[in-house]
């Protein structure tokens, strides 16, 4: 039996598995396509471990793909004698400015800068990009084929315009938690205001709900987001999701000022979504229904 182990290529110091969004692109489906590629039953993958919120993922994801699979811990995966490989790092694909983490020490900010340098010049086909679009595209169908002959009888069905609301942090992430980085939904950035919203939306026969994808299954998060016509949320790793949103849907964004430029827009081009980014003034915990969300959906 061949063996495999998929690697986080953590040479750019940028991102960590601890969180969503980059466990999911720079991660979790790269490393599906990996496994689409070498298209064997005879075979047994090796994940990293990512903490128990994101070990169900990786579980749920082996599962729909019915793969021959462990998560080891980091001591237990660099002992196992099995080809690694360090899977592409599609959240590094999709930045376009230079990603780097502030590091103290300034040999590290070179170092990322340099493989982040090598990786546009020498891994991407920087004239149409073809083989990180194939791959993405291709990740995503099978993803798709595979989640649409599923049943969700204990899963509410959501409506195709709706709301996120970010989850409260596990212990694992909170201040003193064995997570890397200790930020994680509600105790970083969340909309308030949602419910009065969605109230005021009603009266001007906008029918919208709310989704926290957090209290779901990965499958189901794939399938509300790919009957989606248009999604609201703040800033936050859930966004990863938008990579099951159809063409032509819309995504709007609130985004606090002071923040970095969000990623969500570079993706946004790739998947070729309607991408709207409000920039607010009020903070980590703006009040949404004090912006006016009709001018924007009708944009």
């Amino acid at each position: 039996m061949k063996q495999y182990k998929f690697k986080f290529d953590r040479r750019f110091l940028y991102g960590s598995l601890d969180n969503f969004f980059h466990f999911m692109w720079g991660y979790m489906l790269p490393s599906i396509s990996e496994v689409n590629k070498i298209n064997s039953k005879n075979v047994q993958y090796f994940y990293e471990d990512c903490g128990p919120v994101i070990n169900k993922i990786i579980h749920e994801f082996s599962g729909l793909l019915k793969l021959n699979y462990k998560i080891l811990n980091m001591s237990d995966f660099k002992k196992t004698h099995a080809k690694t490989i360090t899977v592409n790092r599609w959240d590094i694909y999709a930045k376009k400015i230079k990603p780097t983490r502030k590091c103290r020490a300034w040999y590290r900010r070179i170092l990322t800068r340099l493989h982040y340098k090598i990786f546009r010049v020498l891994f991407v086909d920087t004239r149409k990009n073809s083989k990180y679009l194939i791959d993405i595209e291709n990740t995503r169908k099978d993803i798709l084929r595979r989640v649409e002959s599923i049943d969700f009888p204990h899963e509410e069905s959501i409506s195709p315009k709706f709301i996120l609301k970010r989850s409260k942090s596990p212990e694992y992430y909170k201040e003193g938690g064995k997570a890397e980085y200790n930020h994680y939904g509600t105790s970083i950035r969340a909309l308030v205001g949602v419910e009065k919203t969605i109230d005021s939306l009603q009266n001007d026969n906008l029918h919208f709900s709310t989704y926290e994808p957090g209290k779901h299954t990965i499958c189901h998060q794939v399938q509300t987001f790919y009957n989606a016509e248009t999604v609201f949320g703040i800033r936050g790793a859930e966004v990863a999701n938008m990579f099951w949103m159809k063409p032509g849907s819309t995504l709007i964004i609130i985004n606090p000022i002071g923040m970095s430029a969000s990623i969500a827009k570079d993706i946004a081009k790739i998947l070729n979504i309607n991408y709207i980014e409000i920039n607010t003034e009020q903070g980590f915990y703006p009040d949404l229904s004090t912006f006016n969300l009709k001018e924007y959906l009708n944009k």
